[in-house]
């Protein structure tokens, strides 16, 4: 749950620092996962992972040619020209890469490996009911936390970035955590079709006043 509070507020990822800390959250949130599955071992059958089979195996092509992409040894072909470049300026020979900036790349991996993790955790963790509508009610919560937060930045005629970060960026629309005001859109709008498709789900008694417990399916 604090990985899912923690990810919007830097900006929505904005910041190097912010996205750096989530990977470091949603791996530590990984080893806590694997420990517990070690100490309580369940075999998992395949029609419970069928499902995520093509996902997985399109994640791990990614991620296989990105590492491609940051080694050295490739085809001269495939090297990105500003390798000779950089070598013809030099007066050596300089190990190229597909990649213009292979740390850039690494760090990408790992950005990327992050959210694969978190896929996972969030599909092993929703197999539950019970986890499944606990996930869904604090992205809910957290969604309604941030729009009142949002409507306080917006009142006091400041945004995140300038209070937190010294940012000299205004907007003039409501943006919250995040750096655009569409980023902040499409975040409080998936977390409204969320609350819209569980409202929807109640299921009351037709008499008035009513008569029986308002429950989950």
């Amino acid at each position: 749950m604090g990985v899912l509070a923690w990810s919007p507020f830097p900006l929505g990822g904005a910041i190097s620092w912010g996205a750096g800390l989530q990977e470091i959250l949603i791996a530590l949130c990984w080893i806590l996962w694997v420990a517990s599955t070690i100490s309580r071992p369940r075999v998992e059958s395949w029609s419970e992972i069928r499902a995520v089979i093509a996902p997985l195996a399109l994640a791990v092509i990614v991620l296989a040619w990105a590492c491609v992409q940051m080694l050295p040894g490739v085809p001269a072909s495939w090297i990105h020209p500003v390798w000779t470049m950089a070598s013809d300026a030099l007066g050596r020979p300089v190990q190229g890469a597909i990649s213009l900036n292979p740390w850039r790349t690494e760090s990408e991996i790992l950005k990327l490996s992050s959210y694969v993790m978190a896929c996972w955790l969030a599909f092993r963790l929703a197999r539950r009911p019970q986890t499944a509508a606990t996930l869904l009610n604090a992205i809910i919560a957290i969604a309604a936390a941030y729009a009142l937060y949002a409507l306080g930045l917006t009142f006091a005629g400041v945004s995140q970035s300038e209070i937190f970060y010294m940012t000299p960026f205004h907007s003039d629309f409501v943006t919250g955590p995040f750096m655009l005001h569409n980023s902040f859109a499409t975040y409080s709008d998936w977390a409204r079709w969320q609350l819209s498709r569980n409202c929807s789900q109640w299921e009351v008694s037709p008499s008035w006043p009513i008569e029986g417990p308002v429950r989950w399916p």
